[in-house]
């Protein structure tokens, strides 16, 4: 029969007896002369045959029996419809191991099967081992039916994936640290070099952030060839080379970029040597994409099975480029492994505090690290600026998980262990509570169709639009909520006024925002995705509390301007005032506000309370989610505005002769 346009010869299974001829020859070539049967004779024993065949029909046809055909869209679906698989397949808690194996022992990975090509050498329907591998307790398995060799995907990914034999690998794996995650790795490592020679790329992320973990990595990588070098014993001895190339805004090779090799010592020095890149470019899948280029020869000639091993701390700055790695991965049957961080909470950036060693100021630093959706499910506005927040989502960035997944690797989920990072919350997500709020992580365009065939989920996502403080068309939403003004009205008068103009468009974006979400509160109901759901009213309450805060920093605003010329400092000296936002106690409108605004303080409570109305339902309705850790920071947000002020002494005058300053320390980018 054929399979795909290939030939295959059925062969009897493994440990079966296929019968030969014994005793003498016979027939013609031998010599042996046999007589004709007479016509009469021939008939008889038609007849006869017939009678038989006829009887033995019968038979069967009175012994019936029923029996359902086997389910095979259960093994499809298991597969490849990763909306289906519970978490406990996915996510596993992997233990902290420091010391050296004594002996390898073998599990199934993101790539099941007998042959070098991540297909299976054997026919039928299998059971999948990869419940069972991550399970505790054999009453603990989860049995999971697959189908095996060359297998059908889910029809939107069929002109991606026919040919490939490849099959998902492994969503997330939650791990307490490298070593745990590398432990893994040994055995997926110990596993493919069973079935054929490995090259493995070691590809380590240059920022600046990443230089204690490499320190780290450098020891464990280590006990990874001390215990593969249990499992070599069996094989060649070039069963195993290794690759070390590292980026940044460009690709560096560590070891000698044509010659991949097995010392270990190499190895080691070549961690050693990877630079820190100044530029704060990420490159990803552009590394990805060179590497498997380079080492695409291996897998062709199919000498070797390339692995890539991505270690990295953010989710790359060029992560349109997905798509055509992921299918010459695909193409190559190379799984991409990560060890990588958690993204941040259905936004694209976290922020690193970097206080200046000169002025002792501190600057929020942007690391790209997220989302873990293909676009940003989430308002990236707090209400002032953009988000300078590490709210997490539980769930890796969406690049490095979909290349993952798709290519029978492994995301592996670092932990927290990021206390520079501006409002971290670390707080952690169980993943049965997480099982209807996972991402989608299929491409770009296929979710992007689905969400605009909803018009609820297409009104949330144009909401974010309208106020997305990254697109030029939405003007200045980034007010001036740090700006210290001066003490004298002539010099602060231009730079408040300016930041009320801003206010005031702010103001209106937040308004036409809250009108369109109210419009959808009848779609809420009929939307089947809780993580939806969960979107909307999470950023109904966020626009609602924004709004009322807003107000309030307009109000403060405009008071503080116009009581300049008569306004009593508590500190003489003060030179300088601000608005201090956060308070208690709404700042009620003045007179001449009344007037003007026709909102009194009471309007503003009840909106106010509106506001944490709408953020309660969220914990209530999304509980353990960071949709409700989202909702209880707002939460704890003031809406009060309090006014200001600080003495600032005057620069000393420039001394005669005196040495030049030295300069200022450049702020890194990471």
């Amino acid at each position: 029969m054929q399979i795909g346009g290939t030939e295959t010869l059925a062969t009897p299974p493994e440990g079966t007896r296929t019968p030969v001829a014994t005793g003498p020859a016979t027939g013609p070539a031998h010599g042996v002369v046999t007589r004709p049967a007479s016509r009469r004779g021939r008939t008889l024993g038609a007849v006869i045959s017939l009678g038989l065949h006829l009887a033995v029909v019968g038979c069967l046809a009175a012994w019936s029996f029923a029996t359902d055909p086997p389910d095979l869209s259960l093994a499809i679906e298991s597969l490849f419809n990763d909306a289906e698989r519970p978490p406990e397949e996915f996510t596993q808690a992997l233990p902290e191991v420091t010391t050296p194996a004594d002996r390898i022992n073998l599990v199934a990975g993101g790539t099941p099967g007998g042959t070098a090509t991540g297909g299976s050498g054997s026919a039928g329907v299998q059971v999948s081992e990869q419940a069972i591998a991550k399970s505790e307790s054999l009453s603990d398995v989860v049995v999971v039916p697959n189908l095996d060799g060359p297998a059908l995907p889910s029809g939107d990914r069929l002109g991606d994936e026919l040919g490939s034999e490849q099959i998902s690998g492994e969503t997330g794996a939650l791990v307490e640290g490298y070593g745990p995650a590398l432990d893994r790795l040994t055995q997926e490592l110990a596993r493919l070099m069973r079935q054929s020679k490995v090259l493995v790329v070691w590809l380590f992320d240059e920022s600046g952030s990443m230089r204690d973990d490499q320190a780290d990595l450098r020891t464990r990588i280590g006990t990874v060839y001390e215990e593969l070098k249990l499992f070599k014993g069996e094989l060649v001895d070039d069963v195993l080379l290794s690759s070390v190339v590292s980026f940044g805004k460009d690709l560096h090779y560590q070891t000698p970029r044509k010659r991949p090799t097995s010392d270990q010592p190499t190895i080691m020095q070549a961690i050693d040597a990877i630079p820190v890149d100044k530029t704060g470019v990420e490159s990803t899948c552009q590394a990805i994409e060179a590497v498997l280029d380079e080492y695409r020869a291996y897998a062709v000639s199919g000498k070797r099975k390339v692995v890539v091993v991505v270690v990295s701390d953010e989710s790359g700055d060029d992560g349109e480029r997905v798509e055509e790695v992921r299918r010459k991965a695909i193409t190559m049957r190379a799984p991409i492994y990560v060890l990588g961080r958690e993204a941040v909470f259905g936004y694209l950036y976290a922020h690193i505090n970097w206080v200046h060693p000169q002025t002792g100021y501190t600057h929020r630093l942007p690391i790209r690290r997220g989302p873990e959706t293909p676009f940003a499910e989430q308002l990236p506005f707090d209400g002032f600026r953009r988000r300078l927040d590490a709210t997490m989502s539980g769930f890796g960035p969406y690049e490095q998980v979909r290349l993952a997944r798709d290519t029978g690797g492994i995301f592996f989920q670092l932990p927290h262990e990021e206390q520079s990072l501006n409002d971290f919350d670390a707080r952690k997500y169980a993943a049965l509570d997480m099982k209807e709020y996972r991402p989608d992580v299929d491409s770009r365009r296929a979710y992007a169709e689905e969400r605009d065939r909803s018009p609820f989920r297409r009104g949330i996502w144009e909401v974010i639009g309208l106020l997305n403080p990254f697109d030029a068309k939405n003007g200045e939403l980034e007010l001036p909520v740090e700006a210290w003004y001066a003490r004298d009205v002539t010099a602060a008068r231009e730079p408040v006024l300016g930041a009320l103009a801003r206010t005031r468009k702010t103001f209106a974006q937040l308004t036409l925002a809250e009108r369109r979400l109210q419009a959808l509160r009848g779609a809420r109901g009929g939307e089947p995705s809780r993580r939806w759901r969960a979107n909307y009213d999470l950023m109904l309450g966020q626009v609602m509390s924004y709004r009322v805060r807003l107000f309030q920093y307009g109000l403060a605003l405009d008071q503080y301007l116009r009581s300049l010329p008569t306004r009593t400092f508590a500190n003489p000296q003060s030179n300088q005032w601000a608005v201090s936002i956060g308070g208690d106690e709404l700042l009620p409108p003045d007179p001449e506000q009344l007037r003007a605004l026709q909102v009194t303080v009471e309007d503003l409570e009840k909106a106010k309370a509106n506001a944490l109305e709408q953020f309660r339902r969220v914990q209530q309705e999304h509980p353990n989610t960071p949709w409700a850790g989202r909702a209880t920071w707002e939460l704890t947000r003031g809406y009060g505005m309090r006014f200001v002020e600080r003495y600032i002494a005057p620069p000393p005058p420039p001394q005669p002769n005196a040495p030049p300053p030295p300069p200022l320390e450049p702020i890194p980018n990471l």
